[in-house]
């Protein structure tokens, strides 16, 4: 292998968890190279108001390169992966919605990492969310935009967005009702900088020698193959979808969670003046499930009244169903991600949108229309622990996820934030890990209250303690 250039640290992507680990790399002051295979179009973003906002703009990844998501018939399921720098922050409507309580466990987060990296992330994501005011109408808690929402099980919280309004009034809590002309989005990369960032290279293969990533092969616009070799870590964030190409060839296969989400639109209270007059509102809708086997949602909503009765003008509720997985592989030559999404959970996430309405909004029966013109929307994804064990890929020495494919579990706040997390967490994670991993192994254990009495497991997660155990030891520690 011929190195065309080498350093130290290789970030691949430059979405929301890309973003965010480019950020700590800098922080922490390590030399590292940062590469994305799409463009920079963070100027519609600042330029063009959201609501003439033309997201069409933004390319898609060939499908050539991306796995074929289809159902456990056997149905093909769309889907889509922007390529662009920002990634799916750049034509997301910007809901900002996280619980301290899974964005930690899912995450395995220590308290170190929580100090160093999940309050660096608040300070810097949460300084460009924007809340609406609370309606007592419609809203059950308050939401500001630096503190989580609360760990309970179903509620309405006024309207929180990432982004700025540039003008006398934005009134979020109608944004589903009316795109305001002085509201701007903002993504990931608009947040975190795109400082040392090369555009149009797409990474093709991860050169391995023995246990480690030693090479990243890459092509650039002009498709020149250029061979980046790493000292110390590779860090993949091009997303669940994103980073099968190059992972695929160095494990068999590897777990999701693929949580979809559906539409529901009322065309004559959104699009006309159905709704009683002064009675828009809305914001964020959810049933947070409180178990490891419970579902739930995570929705946008637009509410109002006809002839002084609450209706649901518009919904997006995302599934939060720890049932719902999904393995990629290949099969035949072509990479399949293959779930096991079928109409009875399609039916559950109904059920649980119908429950919600009607304990709060007193709504007693979904409308038929709602029930039977559900279609099949859009996905967020995260990872399974069978790939990765804190941001680390499993018997690979310097290979770490930087995305949402290294948030190991189902949560119940939108992907965009805990990708960010996720890559802060893998950056920094990537650093310390390099610079003596097995003295801060045995840090983090003893950080994470592994070394307490196993059969009290309220104080630390059972299983991260297992796994950290044998990781030590297959690190060559002991």
């Amino acid at each position: 292998m011929e190195c065309t250039t080498s350093t130290d640290f290789i970030l691949i992507g430059a979405g929301a968890g890309g973003s965010a680990a480019a950020s700590i790399l800098r922080k922490m002051e390590v030399p590292f190279m940062w590469y994305e295979g799409g463009e920079n179009m963070n100027h519609v973003l600042t330029d063009t108001p959201h609501a003439e906002y033309p997201s069409s703009e933004i390319p898609n990844w060939d499908s050539a390169y991306l796995p074929q998501l289809k159902s456990e018939d056997g149905r093909d399921l769309g889907y889509n992966l922007p390529r662009v720098v920002g990634g799916m922050t750049h034509h997301y409507e910007g809901v900002n919605f996280w619980t301290l309580e899974d964005t930690v466990r899912s995450m395995d987060i220590s308290p170190d990492e929580e100090e160093n990296v999940l309050q660096y992330v608040k300070n810097v994501t949460l300084a460009h969310v924007q809340c609406d005011t609370f309606d007592p109408t419609y809203h059950t808690h308050a939401r500001s935009p630096f503190e989580p929402v609360p760990f309970e099980s179903i509620m309405s919280l006024n309207g929180c967005y990432y982004g700025k309004c540039d003008g006398p009034s934005c009134d979020l809590n109608t944004h589903v009702f009316q795109k305001h002309p002085n509201w701007y989005k903002s993504s990931s990369s608009t947040e975190y900088g795109t400082d040392n960032l090369q555009t149009g290279f797409e990474a093709i293969e991860l050169i391995k020698k023995q246990n480690r990533i030693t090479g990243v092969r890459m092509l650039d616009a002009q498709n020149t193959s250029h061979v980046v070799c790493s000292q110390k870590a590779v860090l993949l964030a091009a997303g669940v979808m994103g980073d099968a190409r190059l992972l695929l060839p160095h494990v068999s296969s590897y777990k999701f969670f693929g949580q979809p989400y559906l539409f529901h639109l009322e065309t004559d209270l959104v699009y006309s003046d159905g709704c009683d007059e002064g009675s828009k509102s809305g914001g964020t809708f959810a049933k947070i499930p409180q178990t490891d086997t419970e579902s739930g949602f995570l929705s946008v909503v637009g509410l109002c009244k006809v002839n002084g009765t609450t209706r649901l003008a518009y919904l997006a509720p995302e599934m939060i169903n720890p049932n719902m997985t999904g393995t990629i592989k290949y099969v035949d030559g072509q990479i399949i991600a293959q779930t096991n999404y079928n109409d009875n959970m399609r039916d559950t996430l109904v059920s649980d949108v119908a429950h919600a309405a009607k304990q709060l909004y007193g709504i007693s029966t979904l409308p038929s229309f709602v029930v039977d013109n559900w279609a099949g929307g859009g996905w967020h994804w995260t990872g399974q622990s069978d790939l990765s064990h804190r941001s680390r890929v499993h018997k690979v020495d310097n290979l770490y996820l930087a995305d949402a494919l290294g948030v190991t579990g189902t949560t119940s706040g939108w992907t965009s934030w805990n990708a960010r997390v996720q890559g802060g967490l893998a950056a920094y994670r990537a650093v310390k890990n390099s610079e003596n991993l097995c003295d801060h192994t045995r840090f983090q254990y003893r950080s994470l209250k592994c070394c307490m009495n196993m059969s009290d497991s309220s104080y630390f997660n059972t299983d991260t303690c297992i796994m950290m155990k044998s990781q030590y030891v297959d690190d060559g520690c002991c």
